[in-house]
């Protein structure tokens, strides 16, 4: 296995998606969806294949992938990007005839019928495709039991049980009003479209008094409706049901100064591709995306819609697409703007820990920080003080070794809540330092601490009244909390390339150090929590105590709330226990 995708699989997301793999020439050759991403992928490295699979294999040089938000958006991505590039080992998909549609029939009085062949019935209304017949056919019951829509392949001449079930207006038998008819279909074609909000929330609602009447079988038989909105709504993610739309999808991700641009392109209502851009950030997030953007449609045709995450000034584009700027601010549009951040996250992670772990990078990371220093450095020590709000403070203190971490020589100091970052800085070094110099341990060549010069000052004393003779250094940030140089005990200010190897060097120490101390500092909140009265209520566990408090915030609220409220959270048994608790 190739080292680099050796990289990129330990840091695949444990989430749906689809995964496209590629040659020497970064030519696409599979395109595959999973539940879990991490581990679809990793198996095809892993154990003994068939022949075919064992091609595919050997012609991989890298490979590239996009989040979904559920394995049915990701089994309609997959169609689209196999269409779409038509890679040469993936078992060709049949026509469009094999995944069901929903069509609005045109007679007299329309139904909701289940098609196989969009091209054979282009002139009409037409919806999906869905992933399965399944989702189709739930749609349409559910519409079906939402809306009186006529359900009859033919007319019969009385009413039938459909009509005495409320699920019918018997047009067969009495006299029905058009446009009240037509009216509810286009209520469907809206939810068709994708438009389910309203639909909900008129549900919930109706849940509600259901609840206050006391009639609990009918408010679960609501609670079955809005899951299978929800449940279907997944299919509706990754396409828009609008053959006609074709615009593009831009979103960012900031992290340690640099930004993730992903471009999502979606043509005749589909998602068929997906673009990625990394690069250092000089400027605020939202002007390098705009730039970014500028240039992009200089070199590319234009689209009929750009879709972008913020509000901006027109005048910040360039002339031939400042009129195409759209920001969505609710239907399908808003998922893809959630989805291209998801991606542009992931591709920026992606990004860092290749850098930070191909050892040609590594090599030249260290290499870069001994010629700043003006010294060889084989061991590092960087410390981070962690506390809310002055309370369960700890530092937190990560070792890399030639340029690598070594976890066993982690530690975790707590310290007196009580002091400021300074002076827990000094009692961190103190307590590190004595303690090594008491044991005859070796000390590192160098000391990091994540803080500017003050924090390097009281660090340096300390070092200096153990008689100890070691560099010390801090880190200097710019406006955006970024790295921009580091600062030694002097006050000198070393200016760190964030182009060079050695930034991205130091930022992953940060993270790691910050990572470790946070955790442990995570444990001692939770264990420092004191125990709840909600303990007490039968039914009541922590996953619901914490769902509780996370919707109520206070005892007091979930003491206020009615059986409604709380039903929104928990089972109406539990919900009815915490009624009759409070009350007596």
């Amino acid at each position: 296995m190739k080292n680099n995708i050796k990289i990129k699989i330990t840091n695949l997301p444990d989430q749906p998606g689809c995964y496209l793999m590629k040659d020497k020439d970064g030519l696409i050759i599979y395109v595959g969806k999973a539940i879990n991403l991490k581990s679809r992928v990793s198996s095809y490295f892993t154990g003994a294949h068939d022949y075919k699979v064992t091609k595919m294999v050997s012609l991989i040089a890298d490979f590239d992938y996009i989040v979904t938000s559920s394995e049915k958006e990701a089994l309609i991505l997959e169609l689209n990007l196999i269409k779409k590039h038509q890679p040469r080992f993936n078992v060709i998909f049949m026509d469009d005839k094999v995944y069901p549609y929903i069509k609005i029939t045109d007679e007299e009085w329309p139904r909701l019928v289940i098609s196989r062949n969009r091209e054979k019935d282009k002139n009409a209304k037409i919806f999906g495709p869905y992933p399965d017949s399944s989702a189709a056919r739930k749609m349409i019951n559910l519409l079906g039991r939402l809306y009186p829509i006529r359900k009859c392949n033919v007319m019969p001449k009385k009413a039938c049980l459909y009509y005495h079930l409320g699920q019918c207006l018997g047009m067969c038998e009495f006299e029905v009003d058009k446009q009240v008819y037509q009216d509810m279909l286009n209520d469907v074609e809206k939810i068709l479209k994708g438009d389910t909000k309203k639909l909900l929330k008129a549900n919930i609602d109706k849940q509600k008094k259901y609840i206050e009447e006391m009639k609990f079988e009918l408010a679960a038989d609501v609670q079955k409706i809005i899951n299978a909105i929800n449940h279907i709504s997944d299919s509706q993610q990754v396409q828009t049901n609008n053959p006609e739309h074709n615009f593009d999808v831009f979103n960012y991700y900031v992290f340690n100064g640099y930004i993730s641009i992903v471009l999502i392109q979606i043509r005749n209502g589909k998602v068929i591709n997906q673009k990625k851009h990394f690069s250092a950030l000089y400027q605020k997030p939202q002007d390098a995306l705009v730039t970014y953007i500028n240039q992009y449609y200089s070199l590319i045709p234009l689209v009929k819609e750009i879709i972008v995450p913020f509000k901006s000034e027109t005048d910040l584009y360039t002339d031939n697409i400042k009129d195409l700027i759209f920001k969505p601010q609710r239907g399908g549009k808003v998922r893809y703007i959630e989805m291209s951040e998801n991606n542009a996250k992931h591709h920026l992670e992606d990004q860092f820990s290749l850098i930070n772990t191909l050892p040609e990078k590594i090599s030249l990371a260290t290499k870069q920080l001994d010629e700043l220093l003006d010294k060889t450095i084989f061991s590092i020590e960087m410390f981070d003080i962690s506390h809310i709000s002055g309370t369960n403070t700890v530092a937190g203190m990560v070792y890399f070794n030639e340029g690598l971490p070594d976890k066993k020589e982690y530690r975790i100091f707590r310290l007196d809540d009580h002091n400021s970052d300074t002076k827990s800085m000094q009692e961190v070094i103190y307590r590190r330092y004595f303690r090594l110099l008491k044991e005859k341990q070796p000390f590192p060549d160098l000391i990091i601490v994540d803080g500017g010069i003050a924090q390097v000052n009281v660090a340096k004393e300390v070092i200096t009244s153990l008689g100890l003779d070691l560099e010390v250094v801090g880190l200097v940030k710019d406006q955006f909390h970024n790295t921009r140089a580091i600062v030694t005990f002097n006050n000198i200010e070393l200016e760190v390339d964030k182009e060079s190897e050695l930034f991205f060097f130091l930022s992953r120490m940060q993270d790691e150090v910050h990572r470790f101390a946070i955790n442990y500092h995570k444990k001692l909140r939770s264990k420092s929590q004191t125990r709840s009265i909600l303990d007490d209520i039968d039914g009541i566990g922590e996953a619901r105590k914490q769902a509780l408090l996370a919707k109520f915030k206070t005892i007091n609220a979930i003491k206020k709330a009615t059986i409604n409220d709380l039903f929104e959270v928990v089972p109406l048994r539990i919900a009815q226990n915490i009624i009759d608790f409070f009350e007596d």
